[in-house]
Formats: structure tokens, C-alpha cells, sequence
């Protein structure tokens, strides 16, 4: 009877296994690769998010953290055995106990997370917690491309720009819906124009779409209101 017992045991522990290593070949899988110049903070900066995404630290712009639907999040061994481990666990007592900067990595380095949520759809939470991969790569000494771009075709949209959204924020005040609505619709056109005009002073430098441009023009007038 214990030997019967061990072995159903056993047999339990090894479909278990089974069952996790195909869960986990069917996770998807996201790559981020951080790169930028030798001791801009890549090192600190990616431990600081392996250590917050493991121990429940403090993510407010992490949708599923913030909604309370991020169940967990643990070390995986490595996706490519050729490609040397990020030393996360050596970076945080350098920072937490020794209280000093982690060396810099002198290759690409990688690390894997499995994060576990719930879906924000009912639906899909009836099916059990999703699955996430995140494999992590410092690439700490990569050359970075430098592009110049002349901002002058861009001074009167980005001055009317802020005209529109100051003229915004008063109708905000007021009762009239319908000139809160034509003056975004104004806004809108002014920041297409932005993100075309940044196109063109791009092209042949860069490939960007339609919406990174968007983005970028909002980051250039984020950087004037800070300037």
C-alpha cells in the first residue's frame, strides 16, 4: 500500500510537470531590450523592475498592477542558454545592502519572467489566470543612432497648439458642449500637423508611422512645457 501510494505520488508530481512545461510553452512571449549609452542607468533601471514586478513593489502605471489583477510574477531559467543571465539578484544587494551603483554589464544580457494575471475580460477570467513571458535584455554598450531635427517648421503649430488647448481648458468652464467639441476637433487637425511635419523632417532618416509621429510631437510639447 505505500509503495502504491509513493508511486500515485510520484505519478502526480511528474503530470504536474508535464502540464507546467506545457502551459509554458503555450505562454506568449514579449522581449523588451533596453539600450543606451554606458552608465545612463540601464542596469538600475531594469533591476528596479524585475525586483518591483516579484515582490508586489509600487507599478501605478501598470494597468493589471493597479487593478489589483497581477497574481504573481517569478524567475524563469533562461530562453537562450548562449545569451549570459542579467544579474538581478547581484545588482539588488549592491543597491539594497551595499547601498551602491551595480557595475555596468559589459554585454547583452538577458533574464525571463513569467507574470500571472487575471484578464480584464469575464469572460476569459473563467478560463483561469493568464500567462505572460517577459524576457529582459540589457544591452549596455550598443551604439545609439543620433538623428538632428530642426524644429523650426514646427514653432507656430506647436504655439497654436497651446493657444487651442488653453482655449480648451476655459470652455471646459463653461456650459457650451458644442464649442468644447469644435475646438477639439481644432486641436486634433493642429496635432496631425505636428506629427505629419515631423514626418518629413524625418524622412530618409527614420522610418516612422502615423501614430509614433503623433506620440513624438506630444513628447516635443511635453519637453516645452518642462522647458
Amino acid at each position: 500500500m505505500v509503495f502504491l501510494t509513493r508511486l500515485t505520488d510520484e505519478a502526480r508530481i511528474a503530470i504536474d510537470n508535464i502540464a507546467d512545461t506545457l502551459r509554458l510553452s503555450a505562454t506568449p512571449t514579449i522581449r523588451l531590450g533596453v539600450t543606451g549609452l554606458s552608465r545612463s542607468g540601464k542596469t538600475v533601471f531594469l533591476s528596479a523592475l524585475v525586483h518591483n514586478l516579484i515582490h508586489g513593489g509600487r507599478l501605478p502605471l501598470f494597468d493589471a498592477y493597479a487593478g489589483g489583477r497581477l497574481t504573481g510574477a517569478r524567475l524563469q531559467p533562461q530562453p537562450d542558454d548562449a545569451v549570459p543571465r542579467f544579474d538581478y539578484e547581484a545588482h539588488i544587494r549592491d543597491l539594497v545592502e551595499s547601498r551602491i551603483w551595480p557595475q555596468s554589464t559589459r554585454r547583452i544580457r538577458q533574464l525571463r519572467i513569467t507574470i500571472e494575471y487575471e484578464s480584464a475580460s469575464g469572460w476569459k477570467r473563467r478560463f483561469g489566470r493568464g500567462r505572460l513571458n517577459l524576457d529582459i535584455a540589457d544591452e549596455n554598450g550598443r551604439a545609439v543612432a543620433r538623428q538632428t531635427v530642426s524644429l523650426t517648421p514646427l514653432r507656430r503649430v506647436v504655439k497654436d497648439y497651446f493657444l487651442i488647448c488653453d482655449s480648451y481648458r476655459e470652455a471646459e468652464r463653461g456650459p457650451q458642449r458644442a464649442q468644447i467639441e469644435a475646438i477639439d476637433m481644432g486641436r486634433r487637425g493642429l496635432h496631425d500637423q505636428g506629427a505629419e511635419i515631423l514626418r518629413e523632417q524625418l524622412e530618409g532618416k527614420v522610418e516612422i508611422d502615423f501614430a509614433t509621429s503623433r506620440r513624438l510631437f506630444t513628447l516635443l510639447c511635453s519637453l516645452r512645457i518642462q522647458g
